[in-house]
């Protein structure tokens, strides 16, 4: 965790949730909004290894930062 320590921003947030969820940087890549649920703090990886998909709880260090980057997503989509 020292090396995520020296990051900032999106880089930071995606390192943390590459580490936090135990998921692969292809995983990390074909991400989608809709395959993240806030609510109940999961985020769905399709087709990972194998083809398979699964459901893996997302870190609560994660949320604050995750929340704010989906927030400013959707404002880029409503503009």
């Amino acid at each position: 965790m020292e090396l995520i320590d020296h990051m900032h921003g999106k880089p930071r947030l995606q390192a943390e949730l590459l580490y936090g969820t135990g998921s692969r940087i292809t995983a990390m890549m074909t991400l989608r909004m809709k395959d993240i649920n806030e609510s109940r703090r999961l985020v769905t990886f399709r087709h990972d290894k194998g083809g398979k998909s699964r459901v893996v709880e997302i870190p609560a260090y994660c949320m604050p930062q995750l929340r704010a980057h989906l927030a400013s997503i959707r404002e880029q989509w409503a503009a």
